[in-house]
C-alpha cells in the first residue's frame, strides 16, 4: 500500500513540474454600484472576492461589441476610464478611490488588473 502512495505522489510531482513555471494573473470583474466624486462603490466584498485594501482595479465601460463572422459575439471592447485603489472591504462590496482618470458612472466595470502595473495602463475618457 504505501509503495502504491509513493508512485501517486512522485507521478504528481512529475505532472506539476511540467506545468509553466508563472501562470499569467487573472483579472476579476465587478460592477460600479455608487459613485460621489473620486468616491467608487464596486459589487465585490469579503463574501465574494478576494479584494483586499489597497489592491489597484482598473475601471472601463464597455463599447462596440466584437463579434465572429457567423454573428457569435466574442468580447467587448474595453474602454479604460480610472484607476481605483481599494480602501475598505465590507461583506458584499467594497469602497474605492479614485486614484487616476475621470468620474465613473453607476454600471461602469471594473477589473482587477493581474499582472499589470497601475502606471502602464492608459486611461481616457468617455
Amino acid at each position: 500500500m504505501a509503495g502504491a502512495t509513493h508512485k501517486a505522489v512522485i507521478n504528481l510531482v512529475e505532472r506539476f513540474r511540467k506545468l509553466p513555471a508563472s501562470l499569467p494573473a487573472r483579472s476579476e470583474t465587478f460592477n460600479v454600484i455608487q459613485t460621489n466624486g473620486a468616491q467608487v462603490m464596486v459589487d465585490a466584498g469579503s463574501n465574494n472576492s478576494d479584494l483586499t485594501p489597497g489592491t489597484f482595479l482598473a475601471a472601463y465601460r464597455e463599447g462596440a461589441t466584437i463579434t465572429a463572422m457567423d454573428g457569435t459575439v466574442l468580447d467587448a471592447e474595453k474602454i479604460y476610464l480610472s484607476i481605483l485603489s481599494v480602501v475598505e472591504v465590507k461583506p458584499q462590496y467594497s469602497v474605492c478611490q479614485i486614484i487616476r482618470g475621470i468620474p465613473l458612472e453607476r454600471g461602469d466595470k471594473a477589473e482587477t488588473m493581474g499582472d499589470r502595473s497601475p502606471d502602464s495602463m492608459i486611461v481616457g475618457s468617455r
